[in-house]
């Protein structure tokens, strides 16, 4: 299990068959995953024009991933976007999400494989 505080997990199978496992767990992933990135959304950030489909996808990896991110990495990924979003290539439709990233209370290093 991911977290050290949980101390019981349970399987609930409903009428229709459905199986569910409480609490939500999150699989484990590298912490390169999230070095990298943010990496690619400095280098995004440093552009004059950031490409809005590269963005887009790396933006979307963040939100989707974002449990596994710290407050510092939230605060920085948020600035990041920010400043990338100001000068992205205008001709290119970028949509972005509304609210911004913050920490999930239960991450810890357990969840990282490396």
């Amino acid at each position: 299990m991911g977290d050290n505080n949980i101390k019981a997990m349970a399987i609930v199978k409903s009428e229709d068959g459905m199986l569910d496992v409480i609490p939500d767990l999150h699989p484990k992933i590298r912490r390169s995953e999230v070095r990298n990135a943010f990496q690619i959304l400095q280098a995004l950030a440093a552009q004059k024009e950031p490409d809005s489909e590269e963005l887009s996808r790396i933006v979307e990896w963040l939100y989707q991933h974002e449990f596994y991110l710290t407050e510092a990495e939230c605060k920085k990924a948020n600035e990041l976007h920010e400043q990338a979003r100001e000068k992205r290539d205008r001709r290119g439709i970028y949509q972005w999400p509304a609210q911004p990233l913050k920490p999930h209370p239960l991450m810890n290093d357990s969840y990282f494989l490396d």
